[in-house]
C-alpha cells in the first residue's frame, strides 16, 4: 500500500523519500527526495514499512498549514481560508496543503502567526497520506481530497504572532522582495472571480507601475498571468452561505427519454459499464474487439447494427506498441479513430509542462474537455479501473469511491459517451456474483448501470461466457460466448454470435446470502486476505486499517479463523502478528 502510494505521489509529480519518526531515512535528508519510481521501489523495499515524505516548497508545489490543536483549527476557521487538500495527521490535528507559488519564495515556522500554527515552506517537508503516525499508529489520510487551493498570501512569509499573518498595507508601494508573491496572490484572486488570462495581465500591468518600487519587466507579469490562468476559475473563492432552500420539479416537466446503445444491451451510452472477470479470460480483448467494430462502425458481435464513432483507450498493463495495437489491427479497426492517452500534460507557471498519469480524481474535467473538443469519441475503456483511481481514493471506502464515479457518471451523462471500466473480481469464492465480481468497495457495482461477468464454460473447453449479473439496462443472466482464437501470434475474440439465458449465480460460481452477516463476514475475509498478500502484519496494524475500512475487530477475528491465518510473536514478549503461512 505505501509503495503504491508512493508511486502514484510519483506520477503526479510529487518527489518522495522515506521517513521513520518523522525523521528521513536518507542521508541528505529531504534534499534526496526523487521522482525516479525505481529508486522509491529500492528505498521501500529496504524499508518496507517507512512513512513517505515530501519536500515542501517549489520543489514539489505543495506549501502546508499545521494546525496542531483544537484551538489553532478554530482560530484558522476564522480566516477564510480558500478550500483546499487537508490531511488529518492524528485525532484532533490537521494540515491543510496549499498550491506552492512556482515564483514565490516561503520559509517554515513554528507558532510564528499563532500557537500551535507551524507552516511548511522552502527548506521543509510533511509525512504523507497513508503514512502510520510514529505515535498513535493511526495513518496519515486525507479529509478533505479537493484540488490544492493558492496559498494565501500572508502564510508565506509570517511575521506577526497576531494569528492574522502579516499581509502589508500595499499602498506605500511593494517592496523588490515581495514583488512576486503580491502580484501572484492578485492574479490568484482574480481568476477565483472567474477573470481570464488577458484580464489578468492588463490588471497586473496596470498593478505593476503603480504599486511596485522596482516594476517586473513584462515577461514577468506573463508567465504570473499564465500561472494564474491554469487554475479553476471560482475555485479560489469560499463564499459564506447566507440562506438555502430545496429545489423541486415535476415529472411532468422532465424529458423521457430511452436508452441510447452502443451495443445493446451490453454497453449503454451516458453511463457506466463495467466488465469484470479473472485473468486470462479475455476482457481486454473483448473490449478491443468492441472498439474496432465502433471504429469501422461494423455489426456487433451478435449482428446489432454498430455506431460508427472514435474510441479512447487509458490502460496501465497492456504495452501499446506490442499488445494493443496488434491485436486491434486482427480486429480490423480504423487505427486513426481509435486514441491512446498516454499522459496528462500539466503547464507549470515557469513556462515549463510535466508529464503525468491520468488520475480520475483530478482529471474529470479534462476528460470533459477532450468530449467537447472531439464529440466524434463514442466510446472510453479503461483498463482496469483501479490503476486510474489516484493515490487519494481508497477503493474500500464507499465514500471514496463515490467521490470519483459520480463525476465520471455524471460526464458520461452529459457527454453522451460510453464508459467501459475493467475490474478485476475479488480473490474471496464466497459471495453473489456481483460481489465476487467487483473487489473494495460496492460503491463500484452501484455506481454502474451494466455489470457483465466473464468466466470459463466448464463444460465446453475454450468457451468463454460473457454474462449480465446486474438487470438495470439488460435481463439479468442474458450472456454470450466467445472463443480466444490467434492469427499472426496475436490474439482475438471469436463470437458464437447470439444471445442466450444463464443464471448468472450458478454460472459465476455465486450464490445469494440469507442474512446480512454473512455478506459482510465475507466481505471481511476478502479484506484480510488481501491484506496479508504480501506477508506477516503487525496485529496492531491490521486493527487501524480495519478500523479505516469499517471493519468490526469481531468480524475480522472470525475471518482469521476461517482462513486459517496464523498468529505469532515478532521475538519473546515482542509484538502479535498474523500471516498465511
Amino acid at each position: 500500500m505505501i509503495l503504491e502510494a508512493a508511486a502514484n505521489y510519483i506520477a503526479n509529480g510529487i518527489p518522495v523519500f522515506p521517513a521513520k519518526d518523522k525523521k528521513p531515512l536518507v542521508e541528505h535528508g529531504y534534499l534526496d527526495a526523487s521522482l525516479d519510481l525505481a529508486q522509491a521501489a529500492e528505498w521501500w523495499d529496504k524499508f518496507p514499512s517507512a512513512q513517505i515524505g515530501i519536500p515542501t516548497g517549489r520543489v514539489s508545489g505543495i506549501f502546508a498549514l499545521d494546525l496542531d490543536s483544537a484551538a489553532a483549527i478554530a482560530l484558522a476557521e476564522t480566516w477564510n481560508l480558500p478550500d483546499t487538500k487537508t490531511v488529518e495527521t492524528r485525532p484532533g490535528r490537521i494540515q491543510k496543503w496549499f498550491s506552492h507559488p512556482p515564483e514565490a519564495e516561503s520559509k517554515c515556522t513554528a507558532s510564528v502567526i499563532a500557537p500551535d500554527v507551524d507552516t511548511r515552506g522552502t527548506g521543509g517537508y510533511v509525512i504523507a497520506p497513508p503514512s502510520i503516525h510514529n505515535e498513535t499508529r493511526t495513518r496519515y489520510r486525507f479529509i478533505r481530497d479537493v484540488p490544492l487551493a493558492d496559498v494565501p498570501l500572508f502564510l508565506l512569509n509570517p511575521s506577526k504572532p497576531n494569528g492574522r499573518g502579516s499581509a502589508r498595507d500595499v499602498s506605500a508601494g511593494i517592496p523588490a522582495g515581495r514583488r512576486h508573491q503580491t502580484l501572484l496572490s492578485f492574479a490568484g484572486s482574480m481568476r477565483a472571480r472567474g477573470c481570464s488570462q488577458e484580464e489578468i495581465t492588463a490588471a497586473l500591468a496596470v498593478m505593476n507601475q503603480q504599486k511596485c518600487n522596482a516594476p517586473l519587466e513584462p515577461t514577468e507579469l506573463e508567465k504570473l498571468s499564465r500561472w494564474a490562468a491554469t487554475k479553476n476559475p471560482g475555485g479560489g473563492i469560499t463564499m459564506p452561505i447566507t440562506s438555502s432552500r430545496i429545489e423541486l420539479r415535476t415529472y411532468d416537466e422532465i424529458v423521457e427519454e430511452k436508452v441510447e446503445w452502443l451495443w445493446k444491451p451490453v454497453l449503454a451510452r451516458k453511463k457506466v459499464n463495467i466488465l469484470s472477470g479473472t485473468a486470462g479470460l479475455g476482457k481486454s480483448l473483448v473490449s478491443l474487439d468492441i472498439a474496432a467494430r465502433i471504429s469501422t462502425g461494423d455489426e456487433m458481435p451478435d449482428g446489432t447494427p454498430g455506431i460508427r464513432g472514435a474510441v479512447v483507450i487509458l490502460s496501465a498493463e497492456d504495452a501499446a506498441n506490442d499488445t494493443i495495437k496488434p491485436r486491434l489491427r486482427v480486429a480490423g479497426a480504423d487505427m486513426k479513430r481509435v486514441y491512446e492517452v498516454q499522459s496528462v500534460r500539466r503547464e507549470l507557471a515557469d513556462g515549463t509542462a510535466k508529464e503525468t498519469q491520468f488520475d480520475l480524481s483530478r482529471d474529470i474535467e479534462n476528460l470533459a474537455a477532450l468530449f467537447a473538443a472531439q464529440p466524434e469519441i463514442v466510446l472510453t475503456i479503461i483498463d482496469p479501473m483501479s490503476a486510474f483511481l489516484g493515490s487519494s481514493v481508497d477503493s474500500w471506502k464507499d465514500s471514496s469511491v463515490r467521490g470519483v464515479l459520480g463525476p465520471l457518471s455524471k460526464l458520461a451523462e452529459t457527454s453522451g459517451v460510453c464508459i467501459a471500466a475493467i475490474l478485476h473480481p475479488n480473490k474471496s469464492q464466497s459471495g453473489t456474483a456481483l460481489e465476487k465480481l467487483i473487489s473494495g468497495s460496492g460503491a463500484f457495482g452501484n455506481a454502474a448501470r451494466s455489470v457483465w461477468g466473464f468466466v470459463e464454460d466448464e463444460g465446453i473447453p475454450g468457451r468463454m461466457i460473457m454474462c449480465s449479473v446486474k438487470p438495470n439496462l439488460a435481463e439479468r443472466g442474458t450472456a454470450f460466448a466467445y472463443s480466444i482464437d490467434v492469427r499472426d501470434d496475436v490474439p482475438f475474440a471469436v463470437w458464437e454470435g447470439y444471445s442466450f439465458k444463464m443464471n448468472a449465480e450458478s454460472v459465476l460460481g455465486g450464490r445469494r446470502a440469507d442474512q446480512e452477516e454473512k455478506s459482510r463476514l465475507r466481505e471481511t475475509e476478502e479484506f484480510l486476505a488481501q491484506l496479508l498478500d504480501n506477508g506477516p502484519m503487525l496485529v496492531a496494524e491490521i486493527r487501524v486499517q480495519a478500523k479505516d475500512a469499517g471493519f468490526g475487530w469481531r468480524s475480522v477475528e472470525r475471518a482469521k479463523v476461517l482462513l486459517g491465518i496464523k498468529a505469532k510473536r515478532t521475538a519473546h514478549l515482542g509484538p502479535w502478528t498474523w500471516s498465511k503461512r
